[in-house]
C-alpha cells in the first residue's frame, strides 16, 4: 500500500521567507519625543549586521542576485492598508481588492485607487512593493526591501524587463547591482531630493554576442594540434564524474543546477560568472575548489 505523502492544496504552496529587512530610512524623535521616519541617501542596514560588517553602514550600492526570475515572487507589489496591531487589512491591485476583518475572514471587493476609497484614506492605503534578493558575499539568506515610491517601482520593473530581454528571461542567479540614486522633484513649489533604487544587470555577467570577436585563422596558417595528457584526462573525467553523481543523489539534476549551488553556497565567487564549460575547467584546475564543493554538496541538503 502506497501511502500519501503531500496534502493537495497545502503542499505545493511555498513562500520566501526573509532573514531580515533593509530599510530605505531611519526612525528619528522630535523634540516632543515622537517617533517619525527620516529617508536616508544610503541602505539602513541597522537591522542586518551581517550586510553592514561587509558594506559598511552606509552604502548606496549592493550586489544581489535573485533565486528566481518570477517577477511575482521576487518584486510583488500592490495597494496595501495595514492597522496598527492588526497587520494586513487590505491588499489590492487597483481592479480586485482582498480585505480582511478583525477575525481575519476575507471578502472580495472593487478595489480604487487610495484617493478614491473612503476605507483607503482611513487606513493609509498606499502602493507597496517588496523587493526580494539575497547578497552573495554575504550568504544564502534573503533579504527584502519595501518600496513605497512610484519612481523606485518604475525604475525596478525597468530593471527587470531590460535583464529578461538581454538574458532570454534567465536572469536568477545572476549579478545585478542596487543603487540609491538622487532625483529631484517639486512638491507645493519646491524642490525636494528622494533617493529612489534603481536596478542594473551587472556588466560582468556576460558577454554579449555581438561584442564578442570572432577568432581569425590566417589561411597560410598551419593549425597548431595539442595532444591533450591521457592522465590528465583521466583524472578530470574522475573529478567530474564524482561531482555529477552526488550532484544526482541531491536533486541537483544537471551541470547548470550544480553551479548555481556552487554560487548560493560561495565555492564560486558571485563577481566573476562563468559559463558550464569554464566552471569544468576550474573544478579540473584547482583541487582546493573542487574538494570544497563536494563537501558542501556532502553536507547541505539541497
Amino acid at each position: 500500500m502506497k501511502y500519501p505523502t503531500k496534502i493537495k492544496g497545502l503542499s505545493e504552496r511555498r513562500r520566501l521567507i526573509p532573514k531580515g529587512k533593509i530599510r530605505l530610512g531611519i526612525k528619528m524623535k522630535n523634540a516632543k519625543g515622537t517617533e517619525y521616519p527620516k529617508e536616508t541617501e544610503y541602505f539602513a542596514c541597522h537591522e542586518v549586521p551581517e550586510v553592514e560588517k561587509i558594506y559598511g553602514e552606509k552604502p548606496t550600492e549592493l550586489v544581489i542576485m535573485f533565486p528566481s526570475d518570477n517577477e511575482d515572487i521576487i518584486f510583488p507589489q500592490a495597494y496595501e492598508c495595514y492597522g496598527r496591531n492588526s497587520g494586513l487589512k487590505c491588499i489590492g491591485d487597483g481592479e480586485t481588492a482582498t480585505r480582511f476583518d478583525e477575525n481575519r475572514e476575507y471578502t472580495e471587493i472593487e478595489c480604487k485607487t487610495p484617493n478614491e476609497c473612503k476605507f483607503g484614506k482611513e487606513n493609509s492605503c498606499s502602493i507597496k512593493g517588496h523587493l526580494k534578493f539575497f547578497i552573495p558575499k554575504v550568504g544564502p539568506g534573503l533579504y527584502q526591501i519595501d518600496v513605497g515610491s512610484i519612481n523606485s517601482i518604475i525604475d525596478i520593473n525597468s530593471g527587470l524587463d531590460w535583464a529578461r530581454m538581454i538574458t532570454g528571461g534567465n536572469f536568477a542567479m545572476k549579478p545585478f547591482i542596487l543603487r540609491r540614486v538622487p532625483k529631484a522633484s517639486h512638491k507645493n513649489g519646491k524642490k525636494q531630493t528622494h533617493y529612489t533604487l534603481q536596478l542594473e544587470l551587472s556588466a560582468n555577467t556576460f558577454t554579449p554576442r555581438f561584442l564578442q570577436q570572432p577568432e581569425v585563422i590566417e589561411e597560410d596558417d598551419e593549425p597548431i594540434v595539442d595532444f591533450p595528457d591521457p592522465e590528465k584526462v583521466a583524472k578530470d573525467d574522475e573529478i567530474l564524474t564524482r561531482i555529477y553523481s552526488l550532484g544526482a543523489e541531491k536533486s541537483l539534476k544537471n551541470w547548470e543546477d550544480i553551479i548555481n549551488f556552487a554560487y548560493k553556497t560561495s565555492v564560486f565567487s558571485a563577481e566573476e560568472p562563468m559559463t558550464i564549460d569554464q566552471a569544468k575547467d576550474l573544478l579540473t584546475e584547482d583541487d582546493e575548489i573542487a574538494k570544497k564543493l563536494i563537501k558542501k554538496m556532502t553536507l547541505i541538503a539541497v
